[in-house]
């Protein structure tokens, strides 16, 4: 719980400095133009870092023997894989 709680503030945490940094960027003294360049530069970058981060996330999941199939499987929470029910015994139909 107190995780969560850790999370849930460092997610707020980055949300304001991404609306400051947005804020600063929206009244910097640039013309018009320099500025939604800018910021669509700044989205690919983005776009391309969490690319990125998810595509290493994944091989580090796969090195690790790690899937959401088998990681749900230990928790007690019912194994659906593409919108079907597994055939576990352990739940009731």
């Amino acid at each position: 719980m107190a995780e969560d709680s850790k999370i849930n503030g460092f997610a707020w945490f980055l949300a304001g400095l991404g609306v400051g940094a947005l804020a600063g960027i929206l009244y910097a003294p640039k013309s018009g133009r320099e500025t939604r360049d800018e910021l669509a530069n700044s989205a690919r970058e983005g776009t391309e870092y969490l690319r990125n981060r998810s595509r290493d996330a994944g091989r580090q999941a796969y090195k690790s023997g790690s899937s959401p199939s088998t990681s749900n499987m230990t928790s007690g929470t019912p194994n659906v894989t593409a919108g079907t029910p597994s055939t576990s015994t352990t739940g009731a139909s």
